[in-house]
């Protein structure tokens, strides 16, 4: 069996690339701690960093697992601000909402959001950037 935090991040990789096509693009949408300044040229990308994962349930057959992840969206600003970004965030959390329970991946999936994207941005970077974090939690059964 594959590892299970792969398997989620493929899968939402796949859900937004999808919905979302500009983020076919290669590593416009990768799995990282931090993003690399090249993914910066394009005009927005994302990161997906895993969190700690959390134990739910314990069952005699395994446990409820909880896998933790930041969804950072980063876009270069110009003169819009927030109204862009919140524009997108709501979007790709509507779209989300449709895979709130995705049997073959999780069984629910939680989500919050967060404007401050200060710990990400990189300090190298010259330009404006803005973006939020979207803090998605996937609760999925691992067998023992």
């Amino acid at each position: 069996m594959a590892n299970i935090l792969t398997q989620i991040t493929d899968e939402l990789i796949s859900l937004i690339q999808t919905n979302y096509s500009r983020f076919k693009d290669k590593n416009r949408i990768e799995l990282a701690q931090e993003v690399e300044n090249e993914n910066l040229g394009y005009e927005d990308c994302i990161i997906l960093d895993p969190q700690p994962t959390d134990v739910a349930i314990i069952l005699t057959s395994g446990a409820i697992m909880n896998y933790t992840i930041n969804l950072v969206y980063f876009k270069k600003l110009y003169d819009e601000k927030i109204n862009t970004l919140s524009t997108f965030a709501e979007s790709l959390d509507s779209y989300l909402l449709g895979y709130t329970h995705h049997s073959t991946y999780w069984i629910l999936l939680t989500r919050s959001i967060d404007y401050n994207i200060d710990e990400y941005k990189p300090a190298s970077y010259e330009g404006e950037l803005g973006g939020f974090i979207m803090s998605l939690t996937f609760t999925k059964y691992k067998a023992a």
